[in-house]
């Protein structure tokens, strides 16, 4: 297990201090995960990233039961998911993931191995909303890896283009 320093991440919604009333301000940021991993870690339940702290609040990358990927992410009061197609690591070798959350619209997608999660057979779209509530996911200031199964992991302070997350599949690890 390998821990680097998590750089700051940008909240989704802010208080607006320009409003009479100290609303929220929707910023529209959103963030990605690009990494490689080996193809044998689509063991059920092992966790590849993760900087949740005591109080639930950050983001956690994990493999799921029927070899996909799920990632779970909380502010301390709302909590949200992303579930990949089902056995989309399921062949051997390296694979490449892109997780991108995009603020604008509240939603996250995948690309693995260059190809849009879009639910295959069980779902309409591999898609899903994540709550406007949702205010960060900045947890603990540390970014727990997996290093015996993440080969090597990029986080981007913005949401990743679909063609930007399939670029970086073809230019290899």
């Amino acid at each position: 297990r390998s821990t680097v320093p998590l750089p700051r991440l940008a909240p989704f919604c802010a208080r607006d201090s320009g409003r009479a009333d100290y609303g929220r301000c929707d910023r529209r940021q959103g963030f990605s995960l690009d990494l490689w991993m080996r193809g044998d870690a689509a063991a059920a339940g092992l966790t590849l990233a993760d900087n949740r702290d005591a109080a639930g609040r950050g983001f956690c990358l994990r493999t799921t039961d029927d070899g996909a990927l799920a990632l779970g992410m909380g502010d301390g009061q709302t909590e949200n998911g992303w579930r990949a197609d089902p056995a989309c690591l399921a062949a051997p070798g390296l694979h490449h993931v892109a997780v991108i959350l995009d603020g604008g619209p509240k939603i996250i997608l995948g690309v693995i191995d260059g190809r849009l999660c879009d639910g295959g057979d069980q779902r309409p779209f591999g898609w899903s909303r994540f709550s406007p509530h949702l205010q960060t996911v900045q947890g603990a200031p540390s970014l727990h890896i997996n290093a015996d199964r993440v080969r090597s992991l990029r986080l981007y302070g913005r949401a990743l283009r679909v063609s930007e997350a399939v670029a970086h599949f073809r230019a290899g690890p």
